[in-house]
């Protein structure tokens, strides 16, 4: 177990609190976390991007100009690959998967490390008075969080899924983005520069991701 300093949005120390030390007290594995990170940004691909090879362009089927005589050179369709408006040579497929697998005790366990490494950087802070109460409008959350967006440029808070209020008033907020504890993933933890988690988000996150690395472990 360790303490954890609480603050308040003025980023002034109000308490301290008592958390897991698989939090924020993990050791730091980058390779582990470049191949969540990888992972989870390919599966996230979408596979929209084709074009047609020369099988496929309409048209083509006559011989431009016959093989020998006209003094230019040989060629068979006017939609080779070497033709404007010809086919794409070795151009994306939709057919193609990005899939990539990670079992979920490396998924937990890069986050964990991800998290702790920013913790110890001073880019995990966990803040009290972002609730419902206090921040059901984007206007009120965007001017109390004013001052912490200008230090740490973009944000990530990661609050109770009770806290539905509070995801919607931080929809419009720039560089602000909010997310429940239960869905927080290693991308939502890489990308902003600084994560604040509110007190009443510490319970879920220790209940879903310790809780499940121990489960996983007991498993094998």
């Amino acid at each position: 177990m360790m303490k954890v300093p609480i603050y308040n949005l003025e980023k002034k120390q109000t308490e301290e609190i008592t958390v897991s030390d698989g939090l924020f007290n993990v050791a730091w594995k980058p390779a582990l976390v470049q191949q969540a990170i990888v992972t989870q940004l390919a599966n996230n691909r979408q596979k929209t991007a084709k074009t047609k090879d020369r099988s496929e362009v309409r048209g083509g089927g006559k011989k431009p100009w016959r093989q020998k005589g006209t003094g230019r050179a040989r060629h068979g369709s006017i939609r080779s690959p070497i033709w404007i408006g010809g086919g794409v040579t070795h151009g994306p497929i939709a057919e193609k998967s990005y899939e990539k697998k990670i079992n979920k005790k490396m998924r937990v366990a890069a986050l964990l490390s991800l998290m702790s490494k920013k913790f110890s950087d001073g880019k995990v802070l966990v803040l009290e008075g972002i609730t419902p109460e206090t921040f059901s409008k984007t206007k009120e959350l965007s001017t109390k969080t004013k001052n912490l967006r200008t230090e740490f440029g973009s944000i990530m808070v990661v609050t109770s899924s009770k806290d539905k209020k509070v995801f919607l008033a931080a929809r419009n907020v720039p560089k602000l983005t909010c997310v429940a504890a239960k869905s927080l993933s290693i991308v939502d933890v890489a990308r902003p520069n600084a994560l604040f988690i509110t007190k009443q988000a510490i319970p879920e996150l220790t209940s879903h991701f310790i809780v499940k690395e121990k489960s996983l472990k007991e498993t094998k």
